[in-house]
């Protein structure tokens, strides 16, 4: 079974050359996407703000 694996990963490390074009449609798909990431980053954090901050000071809570 790790011949097979090994074989099986060698086989796809070995890449040809590839040539790839990458137009300013693929471009702003990437950035929407990178934005729409952020967004929702910022709008989970917003929404569970309260919960995230209670769970770290309970963490973080010097003992005395």
């Amino acid at each position: 079974m790790k011949k097979i694996i090994l074989s099986i990963f060698i086989l796809i490390a070995q890449t040809n050359t590839v040539h790839a074009y990458l137009d300013p449609g693929s471009i702003s798909l990437f950035i929407q996407g990178l934005i729409a990431g952020i967004v929702g980053l910022f709008g989970a954090i917003g929404i569970y703000g309260n919960k995230i901050k209670s769970f770290l000071k309970k963490l973080f809570k010097k003992r005395k």
